[in-house]
């Protein structure tokens, strides 16, 4: 989900939190309704809001977007602000762009790239801040599929890296419920957050960043 300003410029920005979402025709989102194209979001009669798909494996999807956008939008609450959180989990390959966070459900820690840019870990209950690297607007975060974090400018050059000290491999649908592929990112409610992936003899690893990355969450 995206809003922009009358100019096109990005505004507000949510994330599904959930993989397998791809964009069909109408005789395949379709199969007994009208001819709009899938992913589309509707609102039902009870003042439900739901995004309408079909997933990779061709099945129809309804879903409410409270749950997959963590969106409270029966309150507004999520709407406005600085702090737009996407979920505790975030997998390689997506990019987070500034003012989008990865969150514990409590939305007390949040890890990802302020509106300035700046790499941050805030404790948001004791209004602690600690910064890792100073951007720019417009820059955005991702993890590599070997579990490196890189940052890179609106025009996709590279300003920043962190290289992991484990030897990480893509796992497609590592996670089922909900769906992920590893390596992903995951932030626990104390605020801890790991690096989840499958090693090379198939055990399935549960890392600290801080030890992985050298990175200082303290």
């Amino acid at each position: 989900l995206e809003v922009t300003d009358s100019a096109g410029k990005r505004i507000w920005q949510r994330l599904y939190l959930e993989a397998g979402v791809h964009d069909s025709l109408p005789e395949e989102c379709f199969k007994r309704d009208a001819d709009d194209d899938c992913p589309y979001i509707q609102l039902n009669d009870d003042g439900v809001v739901i995004i309408r798909y079909v997933d990779d494996e061709g099945n129809f999807q309804n879903r409410d977007i409270h749950r997959i956008y963590d969106i409270d939008y029966k309150s507004g609450k999520d709407l406005i602000g600085e702090a737009q959180c996407i979920g505790e989990r975030i997998q390689n390959l997506v990019k987070l762009q500034s003012g989008l966070f990865l969150c514990d459900h409590t939305r007390r820690y949040r890890f990802g790239l302020d509106l300035k840019g700046n790499l941050i870990y805030a404790d948001d209950a004791l209004n602690k801040t600690n910064v890792f690297f100073e951007g720019k607007q417009g820059y955005y975060f991702t993890m590599l599929q070997n579990a490196t974090f890189i940052i890179k400018n609106k025009d996709g050059h590279e300003k920043w890296r962190k290289e992991c000290h484990d030897k990480v491999k893509p796992s497609p649908k590592c996670l089922s419920k909900p769906r992920f592929d590893c390596p992903y990112l995951h932030i626990h409610s104390d605020g801890l957050i790991v690096l989840n992936y499958i090693d090379e003899k198939g055990d399935w690893k549960d890392k600290k960043v801080r030890r992985k990355y050298d990175m200082d969450f303290s």
